[in-house]
């Protein structure tokens, strides 16, 4: 595995995001918000490389 690959699986922390996405996430997560309307203002955070529905798997707690 290279450096790319390695940064690529590399997890993130919540300080690793904009706390205005952070906010969106708790409205969604705590049903303010509806999927939809998440993924709509998370657009505006998406890049080439990340996708708004990418942010919510990067956003996702990890139980392991």
């Amino acid at each position: 595995m290279d450096g790319n690959e390695k940064a690529k699986l590399e997890r993130k922390k919540a300080s690793d995001f904009p706390q205005e996405l952070l906010n969106l996430l708790d409205s969604y997560v705590h049903g303010a918000i509806g999927r939809r309307d998440f993924i709509a203002g998370a657009g505006k955070f998406a890049t080439a490389a990340v996708t708004a529905t990418a942010l919510v798997e990067m956003l996702a707690p990890n139980y392991a």
